[in-house]
């Protein structure tokens, strides 16, 4: 599997520990631990996945999702949180993202969620 993925978290762990996994199953991989970096990443650049830190978007999630509706390939996105709640959950679908993933998550849930959306994708 190929595809450029975009890790946003401001856990530096977390960001390290997707990077080497994806970039072993041969994605290419960005990384950003704010917004302001993750805009600055996106300007020149399409994305097939965007992995985002719930945490960092506080009341501005929509706005931020809604920005990748602007670009000529819309990226798959997908809330991450500590916080099992309900209330993320509808976030979720409400900012139009694809889905859900709970901290601590496994590697393998990250996997079966990238396959899942990008399978059907031809890629170079």
């Amino acid at each position: 599997m190929v595809g450029r993925i975009l890790i946003m978290d401001d856990e530096k762990y977390v960001r390290w520990a997707l990077k080497e996994h994806l970039r072993g199953c041969g994605f290419s991989i960005f990384e950003a631990s704010d917004t302001k970096a993750a805009l600055e990443i996106m300007e020149g650049l399409l994305f097939d996945a965007v992995l985002l830190d719930v945490e960092l978007l506080e009341h501005q999630g929509a706005l931020f999702i809604q920005k990748f509706k602007n670009f000529p390939k819309q990226p798959h996105v997908f809330l991450v949180s500590k916080e099992d709640l309900k209330h993320h959950k509808n976030l979720a679908l409400d900012w139009g993202a694809r889905g859900f993933i709970k901290k601590p998550f496994r590697i393998s849930e990250i996997n079966e969620l990238l396959e899942k959306v990008l399978r059907d994708v031809n890629y170079p």
